[in-house]
């Protein structure tokens, strides 16, 4: 292995921890805003990162799927992530950033 590619792997690693753990971090501190500002900054953050991830991607492979298909994903992870995040939000407003984490973990733990 290649020191260049485990010194990459571990800064993707280390990187995608401390962007999971932000979203504990960052409606405990926003006490002032509401959830659903909270959630709509979340949502415009992460998905601005993500296109230019994806669009970094799209240059170099092919993606060819039918527009139904791009349309029908949008709108699920629309929905899905607004409204995981607005229960997250909640959940770390009425407890503590540690016991939605905890839980959250409880719950996606196989």
């Amino acid at each position: 292995m290649s020191q260049k590619f485990l010194l990459k792997g571990t800064f993707f690693a280390i990187s995608a921890c401390f962007v999971w753990g932000f979203i504990f971090v960052v409606p405990f501190t926003m006490s002032d805003f509401s959830t659903l500002e909270v959630v709509i900054g979340r949502y415009l953050c992460y998905g601005s990162l993500s296109a230019i991830l994806f669009l970094k991607g799209k240059l170099e492979r092919d993606f060819s799927y039918a527009k139904f298909i791009w349309l029908k994903g949008i709108f699920f992870s629309l929905i899905s992530t607004i409204g995981y995040y607005i229960f997250l939000v909640l959940g770390i407003r009425y407890s503590l950033p540690a016991i939605s984490a905890l839980i959250l973990e409880a719950v996606l733990k196989p």
